[in-house]
């Protein structure tokens, strides 16, 4: 890879630069802060992504609010592509074939395959170095030089190595191996030593308390036992709880679907019983007109007239009978909706919930929670072996919310039976009608007795004065009755013998009308009994309550089914031959927990007993501190050997796995690096031996050096010698540019001269970019910023 352009949209002090046609071997020169570091850190952010999150890290931000990123254009294998990122955060990540103007898919893991699937700190361990990365050198100790060559083919062994040096420091600050030592584990050491001498001097004084202390390890031997015992019992009691309340839905399930559900039901739509509802009473009402147009027509003749007196008793008459139909109205109305309240439930209309009753349904899971959380407390006092006390405390409170659930329970069942089939959710959602319901069931009570005493006021009197006038009644309502009487009160003699003919001809004409509806309404009523191959409105009043059964149980099994686990069931019913069964199991269980119970609680007064009688029975307090003490001390003693220990070995790990996969690689970076060596020194060096996991240096006579007897220059030739031998060896894997970053600034003229000199020649294969704030003479393809 090769990078032949950069473009900066926004980045650090960048905005909207540029720099093209960059060179295998290219120098960008300028003073400090002209930002070399930062087009550094912007070619690391476009190849590997932009820093998400600061962690004391510079973010570059732009200056003058540029949008976020830039892009790179470079050569691989002789294609030419554009690699733009934008945005630090939510980073967009393209990239395209310049040479056919095409988007490359998956930009992510192209370019992940184009680096060699390195992430940036491997790049910049192998690939990346700075004057910081020399300024280490010169501080590490020979061995610890030595360490960081040897594992530079690791490509990460400078991190790894680092990471060793810290665990090994820390380990090497909690515990020395001088019998003098005052580190913290000496120390504790000495302390336990001392302490455990004290503890053997008083052991002849406690004979008994060793064989108490024996008493009392068997009986936590037995008691733990006995409590997991328990502990397994009371999980297969609790098993047998839910495997009886899946059979109890499951019998409930069978008897609805045997009784219930086994013949399906025709269904009948409700819009339709209404309108054959309302159809049948103006059938109704219609025959009731024409038989009595067809009466009053037999018997046409000019009927005697009230006299003024009874007319005005008449007009008396007009506010009761509106009143009265003020009452049917009003009390149809009312029984319509009392209907439709009725047709939720199988039997009458419940009464509302009372206020312990609404709480039985909404505050009975939270019971039940409660119930459950104190008996798995009791288990886990059990398993933790909380005080007697506490226990005692736990056990009559579960034993007493135990009881106050079961009696909700019990309460709760007989509450769902009233309201069947309605769930909990719906019964409580149904109150405001039911409550409304009650009030309405109250005030026809009230309307029924008005009415029937004003009817039974008025009717008499009505049907006198009507007979006195010639007119026959046939049961009519009473609105009915007197709208006719009060069309007598008006009329006279003559009136009445004027309007006759013309009342006849009307009362034809009528009656004609009636006929023709009432033949309409016959023929629409009847098809609507076709459809549903019914002979009345009696039979498909019988369908429709028979269909709202048949909705209400099938409701009823669906939700029955969601609430069985099938699996469960089928090993339920394997298991268990009947209800009886499971009921014997379930008594059985509860007898064993019982039992069970009972006997902990008993170990638990005899361990107490044990461990109190083992206290008293001591000699010497002081025994009983020192063996504390002395227990403490171990446990403290112990982790802090593990910690130690711990740190000590993942130390010598990591260097002997960084030694070996060097080595590994070693050989071939050798040969390459001895001549980069050699050229850095002008042949004062010529070769670089590794012999037993020692590094060496052989000079121009011959004699062979280690690390520790070179100058730090030769060191830093040495170091940079075998990171670009690195890359050498890596090239047939993957070639990516050299980013050098003022590595060189401390460098001597002639040492400089001949890195420089190497570089440019490293150059030929690989390009090398190269930031420095010196002038370099006339170097080739340099850049100047700023």
């Amino acid at each position: 890879m090769k990078i032949e352009a950069l473009a900066i949209q926004g980045f650090g002090k960048w905005s909207q630069f540029s720099l093209n046609n960059l060179k295998n071997w290219q120098v960008i020169a300028g003073p400090n802060e002209a930002g070399k570091s930062t087009l550094n850190a912007f070619i690391l952010g476009v190849l590997f992504g932009f820093p998400s999150k600061a962690k004391g890290r510079n973010l570059y931000e732009p200056v003058d609010g540029s949008r976020y990123g830039g892009s790179l254009t470079v050569s691989i294998a002789k294609q030419h592509y554009k690699i733009t990122r934008l945005d630090r955060t939510s980073s967009q990540l393209t990239v395209e074939n310049l040479d056919n103007h095409s988007q490359i898919e998956n930009p992510s893991a192209w370019l992940e395959n184009q680096l060699g699937k390195m992430s940036v700190s491997e790049y910049q361990a192998i690939y990346s170095f700075d004057l910081l990365a020399l300024e280490k050198i010169k501080k590490l100790s020979a061995q610890d030089l030595e360490r960081l060559l040897l594992n530079l083919g690791t490509g990460q062994g400078e991190g790894w190595f680092q990471y060793a040096q810290q665990l090994d420091r820390q380990a090497n600050q909690k515990y020395t191996v001088s019998t003098t030592g005052r580190r913290p584990i000496n120390r504790a050491l000495n302390a336990y030593q001392q302490d455990e001498q004290a503890l053997q001097s008083l052991a002849g004084q406690v004979a008994d308390f060793v064989n108490q202390e024996q008493q009392i390890q068997q009986k936590k031997d037995q008691l733990q036992a006995q409590r997991l015992d328990l502990q397994k019992q009371e999980e297969g009691l609790n098993q047998l709880s839910q495997a009886q309340k899946q059979y109890g839905l499951y019998q409930e399930a069978q008897q609805i679907q045997q009784k219930h559900l086994q013949v399906t039901v025709k269904p009948i739509d409700q819009q339709d019983y209404q309108q054959a509802q309302k159809l049948s009473l103006e059938i109704e009402a219609l025959q009731t007109s024409i038989n009595q147009l067809n009466q009053e027509q037999s018997q046409a003749s000019a009927p005697p007239t009230l006299s003024a007196t009874e007319a005005q008793q008449v007009y008396q008459m007009a506010d009761t009978v509106q009143r009265i139909s003020y009452l049917k109205l009003s009390l149809s109305e009312t029984k319509a909706e009392l209907a439709q309240i009725q047709a939720k439930f199988e039997g009458r209309i419940p009464t509302p919930l009372q206020a312990h009753e609404r709480s039985l349904l909404i505050d009975y899971n939270k019971m039940l929670g409660i119930t459950l959380g104190l008996n798995g407390a009791i288990i886990l006092g059990l398993i933790l072996h909380f005080p007697i006390w506490l226990m005692v405390l736990l056990v009559a409170g579960a034993i007493w919310q135990d009881y106050r659930c079961f009696n909700r329970y019990q309460q709760r069942q007989q509450l769902l039976a009233r309201y069947q089939p309605l769930l909990p959710a719906a019964i409580l959602a149904e109150q405001d009608q039911l409550q409304n319901a009650q009030r309405q069931q109250a005030q026809i009570l009230t309307q029924t007795s008005e009415l029937g005493q004003l009817q039974n006021e008025l009717r008499p009197t009505i049907e006198s004065l009507l007979a006195k006038v010639g007119i026959i009644t046939y049961q009519e309502e009473l609105p009915v009755l007197y709208q006719r009487l009060k069309e007598q009160a008006h009329l006279t003699q003559d009136i009445l013998q004027g309007h006759l003919s013309d009342m006849a001809s009307q009362q034809l004409t009528l009656l004609t009308n009636y006929q023709e509806r009432l033949a309409a309404l016959n023929q629409e009523i009847a098809a609507i009994f076709s459809r549903y191959q019914v002979a009345n409105m009696a039979n498909l009043m019988q369908g429709l309550a028979q269909y709202q059964n048949y909705q209400r149980y099938q409701q009823r099994y669906q939700d029955i089914q969601g609430q069985i686990d099938q699996e469960q069931l089928q090993v339920i019913l394997h298991n268990i031959k009947d209800e009886n069964s499971l009921n014997n199991q379930l008594q059985r269980g509860q007898a064993e927990v019982k039992n069970l119970t009972a006997a902990v609680q008993q170990g638990q007064k005899e361990l107490a007993q044990l461990e109190a009688n083992y206290q008293a029975g001591v000699t010497s307090d002081q025994y009983l501190a020192l063996q504390q003490n002395l227990a403490s001390q171990q446990s403290e003693l112990t982790e802090g050997l593990i910690d130690y220990l711990s740190q000590k070995l993942s130390s010598q790990w990591i260097e002997q796995v960084l030694t070996e996969n060097s080595a590994h690689r070693f050989p071939r970076m050798q040969a390459i690096a001895q001549e980069y060596f050699s050229q850095m020194t002008l042949d004062a060096y010529q070769q670089i031996s590794f012999t037993s996991g020692e590094l060496l240096v052989i000079n121009a006579t011959g004699q062979r050096l280690p690390i520790y007897q070179l100058s730090m220059g030769t060191k830093e030739q040495l170091y940079l010698a075998l990171r670009l031998a690195m890359v050498k060896v890596l090239e047939d894997v993957v070639d990516l540019p050299i980013l050098i970053d003022d590595a060189l600034v401390n460098f001597d003229p002639q040492r400089r001269q001949q890195m420089l000199s190497l570089l440019q020649k490293l150059a030929q294969t690989h390009q090398i970019i190269y930031w420095t704030s010196q002038s370099d003479g006339d170097v080739l393809n340099s850049l100047t910023l700023g």
